[in-house]
């Protein structure tokens, strides 16, 4: 087609940003939430997050070369436009890599328009690419591995005995290359993205590995591969902006780069990238979910001292609590956006009083049949504001039931004994003086 012509050989800057918001769609959401940019800034301007802490981080390291982000205006508006998109997306937040390319989206577009390409491009464009676990390039990562495989199978067992493909092509994912190209170049394939989507970065990704075949099937470690790769596109030029100092040492333009990753890898479509997403998903989503539970594992270990087979036997007890409720009441809790991503294994799975009640009875030593007050005193200390439990609460309980010392089974009998373990104590009740300084004590030495 015509337009993806004219696309390929690059938009005029001075309708860049416009073509931007065309392509992408922004434009409409734009037009159909008049007012909502303007509404979320006056909500989220001045309030301190772990996400806007980031983001005051980064600010600049945002094309520090960059005349406009050299001075206070382009700075605020960049982190006007994060620290509103962190705000309306609070599961996103803020991620490395979201500086760098809404900084490039600024220098084309106003600060609305550039916050609503951002909407596009983390939400429909590149999804999941921005989260606390980068789920989508890993995701994508994975893709480019299959279809590197495919492809370039030379390559492809070349790269994997050296360990170095999802490491090198990561930031091309995050930042549509505008980390390895010049910026005048690299601004062409975000013109050629933002026309026909992620499919660009895969066919440009391709390629560039096929014209470094040879060269590649000859180093003798990663070091020297990720070398060449970076080396390569850093001498992508263009010459409808490049001096004639700088064209001497372009190896490469990128119009005929573009131009030949389209002519080689025109098969690699959107289609068959998002059937090869939803095979890669589940691969990555598994990997992520056993990597946290090792490492969680290994913590409830360290709280509880339980040994490692039996609290992996508790765990995977307790998640299938968590399942059968999910699947017979479709309940499932509604996502927290104030967890702390670090928290998100110890939040996954949690128990309501009936299911605690069950699993809890029957591996406590301290149960009884019902009714069992004490195991409802238990119950209320672990619960939180739900009323749910989550696996760490449960674990730690049972263990010090189970095989704490004297110690630990006198605080926890002490704990329950009072509030939100005792609900019916009266506020004004005494308590054990004591008792309190003792354990107090204790806690400190």
């Amino acid at each position: 087609p015509k337009t993806k012509e004219l696309i390929m050989k690059g938009i005029p800057e001075r309708y860049r940003g416009e073509m931007w918001m065309v392509y992408s769609g922004a434009i409409i959401e734009m037009a159909n939430h008049k007012g909502y940019y303007q509404s979320i800034l006056k909500q989220c301007m001045g309030k301190c997050t772990l996400a806007t802490d980031e983001i005051e981080r980064d600010l600049h390291r945002s094309l520090p070369e960059h005349p406009a982000f050299q001075a206070s205006e382009g700075i605020d508006a960049l982190r006007r436009v994060l620290t509103a998109y962190a705000f309306r997306n609070p599961s996103i937040g803020y991620c490395q890599a979201m500086n760098i390319v809404t900084s490039v989206l600024l220098l084309y577009a106003n600060e609305e328009e550039s916050f609503w390409l951002l909407v596009s491009l983390c939400e429909r464009l590149l999804p999941d690419y921005y989260n606390t676990r980068v789920v989508g390039a890993l995701v994508d990562q994975g893709v480019f591995d299959e279809l590197t495989k495919q492809h370039l199978p030379k390559i492809h067992d070349k790269l994997e005995v050296l360990g170095v493909v999802r490491t090198v092509t990561l930031s091309w994912f995050l930042t549509l290359f505008l980390c390895s190209m010049p910026f005048n170049s690299a601004v062409r394939v975000v013109d050629a993205f933002f026309y026909d989507g992620a499919q660009v970065v895969f066919q440009i990704a391709l390629y560039v590995l096929k014209a470094n075949e040879d060269v590649i099937l000859k180093c003798n470690d990663d070091g020297e591969a990720m070398t060449i790769l970076a080396n390569y596109l850093n001498q992508v030029g263009n010459r409808d902006i490049n001096t004639d100092q700088t064209k001497l040492l372009s190896h490469v333009d990128v119009s005929d780069l573009i131009t030949k990753s389209y002519e080689h890898y025109s098969q690699v479509s959107s289609e068959v990238i998002e059937n090869m997403r939803f095979r890669q998903r589940l691969e990555v989503v598994q990997r992520l979910e056993d990597s946290a539970t090792r490492s969680f594992m290994r913590t409830m270990q360290e709280l509880t001292k339980f040994p490692t087979d039996i609290l992996q036997g508790l765990y995977f007890l307790f998640k299938a609590e968590f399942m059968k409720r999910s699947y017979w009441s479709r309940c499932l809790p509604k996502e927290d956006k104030t967890v702390d991503p670090s928290n998100f294994i110890l939040e996954q799975y949690t128990i309501d009083y009936e299911q605690f009640r069950t699993i809890f009875g029957a591996l406590s030593q301290w149960s009884k049949p019902p009714p069992d007050p004490l195991l409802d005193q238990i119950y209320r200390l672990c619960a939180n504001k739900e009323g749910l439990i989550n696996f760490q609460e449960f674990a730690v309980r049972l263990s010090t039931i189970s095989i704490g010392d004297h110690h630990a089974k006198l605080r926890l009998l002490y704990d329950l004994h009072l509030h939100p373990a005792l609900p019916t104590m009266n506020e004004n009740a005494e308590v054990g003086v004591e008792a309190m300084h003792y354990f107090d004590d204790s806690d400190v030495t």
